[in-house]
């Protein structure tokens, strides 16, 4: 049992470390605070609607 937990210890730091070097270096917090972090609709998934989270890119 000892194993099982700590096995799940470290997915979890690992999936941590992951999202927060994906954050870093996307800055979606801070294309969110300032409200140019665009939510739409992607495709229908077995769930929901999976919600396009990407930093908005304007066209000229």
């Amino acid at each position: 049992m000892f194993f099982i937990e700590v096995a799940g210890i470290w997915t979890f730091a690992a999936y941590w470390l992951l999202k927060s070097r994906e954050l870093d270096r996307s800055k979606a917090d801070a294309a969110a605070v300032t409200g140019e972090l665009e939510r739409t609709p992607r495709k229908a998934g077995p769930i929901g609607y999976w919600l396009d989270t990407t930093p908005a890119l304007e066209e000229k």
